[in-house]
């Protein structure tokens, strides 16, 4: 599995829920695990519709790539089902958890629904009738699903936590989104150093030598880039006065910003109000919802 390297960092945004009520304890109503038991039945029969319909309907990338996605994010679905079947049956638990038991159930099937809406919309996008034909099944899983979510939810006197899950956004596929739940230690596909350090000299040449069909991501390193420090997708400009990219109190060699783009978009900020705007406690709120994963983290602004 492809995983992000510690040579450069990858910005994403999740928003995920609160922590529950002080009492972590949860005791499931007896149609809680049957619920979920057929929920997952009905996954494995999704899981095997799309697949064989890939055979007969492959050929479209787009569509191809939906397929990909949804049997992952099936997949990833089922995960969370027997994550939280172990939970309340007192079993070990196959993936990190919070120790809190309705803070734990609560995440994953809230991310467990928002599986089926991610794979509904990609098949619909992608066109052909394989989105219609899923959409019952993929109801069905959502509705199961959502039944034992909102028990979750009931039992600490409303919704668990004052803050949704929203999830991935919609561009990160499922793949990726494993890719980044995995707490081990990463390895990049290939380097890219300009001085030949690396596997290639330039992110053309390392993009040119990945396979040209290829429905997999890969992960490259680059160790060092020109004064400019952002450049434009394939050299489209689109986007570039809406876009928002910013740096604050860099350091380390290739930390000026003589000689960066003139962008719209870029900002070089000075203010530390301003960029306080961008750290845990404000821009996510989470000085109220982290300290109950465990994560270590640091709230604000460190000089």
């Amino acid at each position: 599995m492809r995983r992000p390297p510690k040579a450069f960092s990858l910005l994403f945004l999740l928003l995920l829920s609160a922590s529950c009520s002080s009492s972590s304890s949860f005791v499931p109503s007896t149609t809680f695990s049957s619920n979920l038991r057929f929920a997952f039945s009905e996954i494995q029969k999704l899981t095997s519709l799309i697949s064989y319909s890939s055979g007969i309907l492959g050929g479209n990338l787009r569509l191809s790539s939906a397929i990909h996605d949804c049997l992952d994010l099936l997949d990833l679905s089922a995960d969370e089902l027997t994550w939280t079947l172990s939970l309340v049956n007192d079993q070990p638990v196959k993936t990190p958890a919070t120790g809190n038991h309705r803070y734990d159930l609560h995440s994953w099937l809230s991310a467990a629904v928002g599986n089926q809406d991610t794979c509904k919309d990609g098949l619909d996008s992608a066109g052909g009738p394989l989105g219609g034909l899923a959409a019952g099944g993929l109801k069905i899983v959502s509705s199961l699903i959502s039944n034992s979510l909102h028990e979750v939810a009931a039992s600490s006197g409303g919704r668990c936590g004052g803050r949704r899950l929203l999830g991935f956004p919609e561009w990160v596929s499922a793949g990726d989104r494993r890719l980044l739940q995995t707490p081990a230690p990463a390895e990049p596909d290939a380097v890219v150093a300009q001085d030949g350090s690396g596997d290639y000299t330039s992110v053309g040449a390392a993009v040119e030598a990945a396979p040209s069909e290829s429905e997999s991501s890969a992960t490259l390193a680059v160790t060092g880039r020109g004064p400019e420090g952002w450049v434009e997708w394939n050299g489209n400009t689109i986007g570039l006065d809406t876009l928002y990219y910013a740096e604050y109190m860099n350091d380390g060699p290739g930390s000026g910003l003589e000689g960066r783009v003139n962008w719209p978009g870029y900002h070089a900020i000075s203010d530390p109000a301003e960029a306080g705007e961008f750290t845990v406690a404000q821009f996510i709120d989470g000085d109220s919802w982290l300290p109950a994963t465990g994560v270590k983290y640091t709230s604000g602004l460190t000089m």
